[in-house]
């Protein structure tokens, strides 16, 4: 056994001096990283574990081996976010090669919502005008708008429109719907006007007993007045009633619902803009409808807007 532990040994040794310092750099990153996966993995993991700063030890002696080893830098990367230090972490995962695409798509995996608006800080380094940063941290940010500074510059980048997306640049990606029998919901080209996209649904032979619509929700301040806008084209029979911009909450847990009130029949494309005070919702938050239909027939709707009265 000593002989093939001193075989090993001297076997160890060659490959080092054949492979110089790239080898050496492999053996400590590998080694740092298994040490960060294990520590990674630890419930609940602190920042400064002993498993942490080692791992942060054998990768920082790999990077000293060799300055271009992507994987050491990607670990410390990792280190130093697990220890809240944001911009070394950038610093390291610059050295790795990572892009803005690669920084949203690990926002993307992350959980809680405050987690992933790190990553898309990261991102915003990057890619300031990045479309699909924008479309994730929107989608946080106006229901979390208080838990980022990014979410101040979400606003500004989208014309400080509370709804993510209003032109359907990434189709229902920021919009929800209720999937019902009978309701059908595209994402396509408005009918007479060239160049817009639009949101569209469509209620055939079964209607659905509350009617269907697309909705975004928002957080709201209370006692704040805001503006909510659509362009919208309805058809139905004259019966068929809709409401165009609708907008639901909970108070006291309660459903609580208002819009500019009942319409029916067709009407060919207008302008809808509603004002109103916000009140005290459950969890200050609300759902808006540009237009909810509530019998068979096709809306469809575009540049969906809510903003805040200054």
């Amino acid at each position: 056994m000593r002989r093939y532990i001193l075989w090993a040994i001297l076997t160890f040794a060659l490959v080092l001096a054949l492979y110089g310092t790239d080898f050496r750099s492999r053996i400590w990153a590998e080694a740092g990283l298994r040490t960060l996966v294990h520590a990674s993995m630890a419930a609940p993991r602190s920042p400064d574990s002993q498993a942490i700063l080692q791992a942060k030890d054998l990768l920082q002696r790999a990077v000293t081996w060799d300055q271009n080893n992507p994987g050491a830098h990607r670990g410390l990367g990792f280190v130093y976010w697990y220890q809240d230090d944001d911009d070394h972490a950038f610093e390291e995962w610059q050295q790795a090669g990572l892009t803005a695409s690669d920084f949203i798509a690990l926002g993307e995996q992350s959980h809680p919502p405050d987690q992933a608006l790190r990553w898309y800080k990261l991102a915003e380094r990057l890619e300031p005008a990045n479309q699909s940063l924008w479309l994730q941290a929107g989608k946080i940010c106006q229901v979390q708008p208080e838990a980022s500074d990014i979410c101040t510059r979400f606003l500004v980048y989208n014309d400080y429109n509370w709804l993510v997306d209003p032109d359907f640049v990434f189709g229902q990606a920021a919009w929800r719907f209720n999937r019902r029998e009978g309701v059908i919901y595209r994402i396509g080209k408005c009918p007479g006007l060239p160049g817009e996209n639009c949101a569209t649904l469509i209620i055939g032979d079964i209607v659905p007993p509350k009617g269907a619509s697309w909705q975004q929700c928002v957080a709201l301040e209370p006692g704040q007045e805001y503006v909510f806008s659509a362009w919208i084209k309805v058809d139905a029979l004259d019966e068929v009633r809709w409401r165009p911009l609708y907008y639901q909450g909970s108070l006291e847990g309660e459903a609580w619902g208002r819009s500019r009130g009942h319409r029916s029949g067709s009407v060919d494309w207008h302008y809808e803009e509603h004002s109103f005070v916000a009140p005290d919702f459950d969890e200050h938050r609300a759902c808006f409808h540009p237009v909810h239909l509530q019998g068979r027939g096709q809306i469809w709707f575009y540049e969906a807007s809510l903003w805040k009265r200054q």
